[in-house]
């Protein structure tokens, strides 16, 4: 018998035995305990390879109690739905994305987070098989298969965010991400049983604020600034103007930058290292929205070599020159 079979044995023991000790019902426990059983054999089947492997299992590896807590929340929270009344509450430029649904869950193990330039978490999160119709295309082009989940402002004083490895269920919107090409629980408010529906309509508005906010978008707080500063620069020239950027990125990490421009109109942007002009698959053309609106993010290659380079962004016969900070 394999260790992971072994493990698997032992913990789905302990799982039942718990919940026949919680006083469960058997109707509850057998709706339930299903879910837990089916992301414990997610989260083995994600250490075993790494195991076999030699490499990543720090990462991956869960202890026992660890697991069990998990695996107890996600059984806890599946059979509630969680839904939020206002799903954007709290999120900036919602026009980035296309309402898929206003209240979903998913469950899945976390493999790789960052804090993004807009202050949310981003997690990657290899979803159980029963939630694989929440991925696009786009996941698996650009995600690995991993569906992304984030946290925002107004959501984390109430919410613990998981560690990678850990197992999670989540109530959120689900949403396809049009600028990134990918679907997302954006916002997820409700982590492991941990979060809240309510909000108040001040903590919405500084949730807005602390993001990548431009001063004046259709979106954001009257008198709002970008939170250029350490994240990203502004610039305008005739016919163009930033509304948000994340220029200053170390290799590996994704810059982005959005203008106003005027509607309908096609724009293109060009980022010249010392390679040459880059070839990430964010810097395409694009068309201007309705209101001008248009959007880029792409990968810094992990080899960029550090310092300034030029990011050259043109429409409707018009040019402007911004300055890409790679440290």
């Amino acid at each position: 018998m394999s260790v992971s079979i072994a493990v698997w044995l032992f913990l789905s023991a302990g799982l039942v035995l718990a919940a026949l000790r919680s006083g469960l019902r058997p109707r509850r426990l057998a709706r339930r305990l299903p879910v837990a059983l089916g992301a414990l054999t997610l989260v083995l089947a994600a250490v075993g390879p790494a195991q076999a492997a030699g490499a990543g299992l720090r990462s991956l590896a869960l202890s026992p109690v660890d697991s069990a807590k998990a695996f107890a929340s996600i059984a806890a929270s599946h059979a509630r739905p969680q839904c939020r009344p206002d799903w954007s509450a709290g999120v900036y430029h919602t026009y980035r994305f296309k309402l898929l649904s206003f209240c979903r869950t998913a469950a899945g193990v976390v493999v790789s987070e960052r804090r993004e330039a807009d202050h949310d978490w981003h997690l990657d999160v290899r979803l159980a098989p029963r939630y694989k119709g929440l991925l696009s295309r786009g996941n698996d082009r650009y995600q690995g298969g991993n569906l992304v989940v984030e946290i925002i402002p107004m959501d984390q004083p109430h919410v613990r965010v998981p560690a990678v490895g850990q197992a999670i269920t989540v109530w959120g919107a689900w949403v396809d991400d049009k600028d990134h090409d990918w679907n997302e629980i954006h916002p997820a408010w409700i982590v492991n049983g941990r979060g809240t529906i309510a909000f108040t309509k001040a903590a919405a508005a500084a949730s807005v604020t602390t993001g990548i906010c431009g001063n004046g978008d259709r979106d954001c707080p009257k008198g709002s600034a970008e939170t250029g500063g350490s994240t990203g620069l502004t610039g305008s020239a005739k016919g163009l103007a930033v509304v948000a950027s994340m220029l200053r990125v170390a290799p590996g990490q994704y810059a982005s930058v959005e203008i106003r421009t005027t509607p309908g109109v096609t724009a293109a942007i060009e980022a010249l290292y010392a390679s040459g002009p880059s070839r990430a698959a964010g810097l395409v053309a694009k068309q201007a929205d309705g209101e001008g609106h248009v959007a880029w993010s792409w990968k810094v290659g992990s080899r960029t070599t550090p310092g300034n380079w030029p990011v050259v962004i043109t429409a409707g016969g018009n040019t402007l020159k911004l300055a890409l900070q790679v440290e």
